[in-house]
């Protein structure tokens, strides 16, 4: 998947130079490379002991992500809080201003002052705060009628399926958030996915952890193990630490986008913004250590193999609920993919 990800890529670099070929190539290589990262994730994770998540399984909480967890997101991330302060606050004209400042500071070079202005710990809040808290409770909410069916006698192994069930939903979350960064980014859409390819775990991984926190809640009175529900804060903080430093990378690197880059920025010769891309660059790589160690331990096979006890039975879901629900992200899908395909053509073809 590595490599298709680097193919899409170039394939997708390369015909943005060819007009006539733009339109029609151009977006489904944009899906690709934007899909491809957070697959790769939870193909890590699984680490060829699928359990109960066939490819059929994984396509349904895939596509629940990618569509019902979308919208959620949208709604509870971006709609309502901009319904409550433009129209019940009206402090829209104010926080404009605030982001205008922090664009001419960074135009300007001033960075200390940039780190400082309201518009950027308005950012930092939406961004590290807002943000994880929303998203992983709409991914993990999406694949919750299918969590019932994981009963909590059944040990590691119901608990090991629950988390490769988010994780699955976390990486359609992922690759549609994906594809919405590239669209808005315009001529430097490769650039953006390939920073995000760096935390392509994020989403998967916090998926998992608020899906074990939900299996945790719902079954609560049957004695099951409550440090679980820690698995939301978990989650949330894992998720929280990666958006806060693309947004500090994101200003730092912005005085050299928007403006020359003032000689405070600079540290024995390497930017800060370069130095803080190699830091996240190795926290992406540590989520994904996380993320396939916490499959690992959750795996009876795994840890029965080293102690050498007995294997557990596999508890799975009733088929009714998942058929439900499976249908429901066919209709979705239906629905939603030619709509985002025609505007993510449009965005290409208008953003060059």
């Amino acid at each position: 998947m590595v490599g298709g990800f680097a193919l899409a890529l170039a394939t997708g670099i390369g015909l943005s130079r060819v007009e006539s070929l733009v339109p029609l190539l151009g977006p489904w290589f944009v899906l690709t490379a934007a899909a491809l990262p957070p697959l790769a994730a939870v193909a890590w994770i699984v680490d060829h002991r699928p359990g109960w998540l066939t490819r059929r399984r994984a396509g349904v909480a895939f596509s629940v992500g990618a569509t019902g967890s979308v919208l959620l997101a949208i709604f509870l991330e971006i709609v309502a809080p901009l319904a409550f302060v433009w129209l019940l606050l009206d402090l829209g004209d104010p926080l404009l201003d605030a982001f205008e400042r922090l664009l001419n500071l960074l135009a300007g070079g001033e960075v200390a002052r940039a780190l400082t202005s309201p518009g950027f710990f308005i950012a930092l809040f939406q961004l590290a705060i807002v943000a994880p808290l929303v998203e992983e409770f709409a991914k993990s909410l999406a694949v919750v009628p299918l969590l019932r069916g994981f009963l909590p006698d059944a040990g590691g192994a119901s608990r090991r399926n629950v988390f490769l069930l988010g994780a699955a939903a976390g990486a359609g979350f992922a690759a549609v958030e994906n594809a919405i960064y590239a669209l808005f980014s315009a001529r430097y859409w490769s650039g953006v996915l390939l920073v995000r390819a760096l935390g392509a775990a994020v989403h998967p991984l916090g998926a998992g952890l608020a899906a074990l926190a939900w299996h945790a809640w719902l079954h609560r009175k049957s004695g099951i193990d409550r440090r679980w529900l820690w698995g939301f804060p978990l989650a949330a903080g894992q998720h929280a630490l990666w958006n806060g430093g693309i947004v500090l990378w994101i200003t730092l690197s912005g005085t050299a986008f928007f403006g020359t880059a003032p000689q405070e920025t600079d540290v024995m010769g390497v930017t800060i913004a370069a130095g803080l891309l190699a830091l996240l660059a190795l926290e992406g790589m540590g989520l994904w250590i996380v993320a396939r160690e916490v499959s690992r331990r959750l795996d009876p096979a795994w840890t029965t193999s080293e102690e050498g006890g007995d294997h557990v039975a596999i508890q799975t879901p009733s088929l009714s609920t998942e058929r439900a629900v499976a249908l429901w992200a066919v209709v979705c899908l239906v629905v939603l993919l030619p709509v985002g395909l025609a505007a993510l053509r449009i965005f290409w073809v208008g953003g060059r």
